[in-house]
């Protein structure tokens, strides 16, 4: 158990930003890019982020917003888009 609260207290800092695009692999072979819309915190000040995702790769492509806590998001969207 310490060692699991030991690496997650040692994560490097995140840094998102608006404007900045991310993209990721799903199970279904398909690729989601997220695009940051917003970065703030919660009335507990955790940061989340506010972002667009788009799922391409298919014959119909589907967009949303949503919003998930940075070390989440930064788990999930590991591959920075230029």
């Amino acid at each position: 158990m310490l060692r699991v609260l030991h690496s997650w207290l040692r994560r490097p800092k995140v840094e998102v930003k608006r404007g900045d695009r991310y993209r990721r692999r799903l199970d279904s072979g398909l690729t989601a890019t997220a695009t940051v819309l917003d970065v703030r915190p919660d009335l507990s000040g955790l940061a989340h982020v506010l972002f667009t995702v788009a799922i391409e790769g298919s014959f119909e492509s589907s967009s949303s917003t949503r919003i998930l806590a940075l070390r989440s998001f930064a788990d999930a969207f590991r591959e920075q888009v230029a």
